[in-house]
């Protein structure tokens, strides 16, 4: 998993080493990749539409940072639009808050 601070776009450097994994899993290939940003649905629709939007754009940015070819790399934010479960529990929440790797290797 990819973590960040509450509320924010700021990646956790705990998040370092799995960014760095990805790094390398996608030096390996040239396929490209979108970024997706999702949260729940605590909070104003918007500010979820644009928090989303800023961690997958920070998740992007990190990549590059790594030398993955800001070319192959897009970042999306789809805020509380794509639930992948409950929003009425913790547990819930908590999942729906992620970030998800879509590849393209067309």
């Amino acid at each position: 998993p990819i973590f960040f601070a509450s509320a924010s776009a700021e990646l956790d450097p705990v998040s370092s080493a799995t960014l760095d994994r990805i790094a390398g899993l996608l030096a390996e290939t040239s396929a490209s990749v979108i970024i997706e940003g999702h949260t729940d649905a605590s909070g104003p629709t918007e500010a979820n539409l644009t928090l989303s939007q800023q961690r997958a754009t920070a998740v992007r940015d990190a990549l590059i940072q790594r030398d993955v070819p800001a070319g192959r790399l897009v970042a999306y934010g789809y805020g509380e639009g794509v639930p992948v479960a409950d929003n009425t529990t913790p547990e819930g929440r908590a999942r729906n808050r992620r970030i998800e790797f879509t590849i393209d290797e067309s």
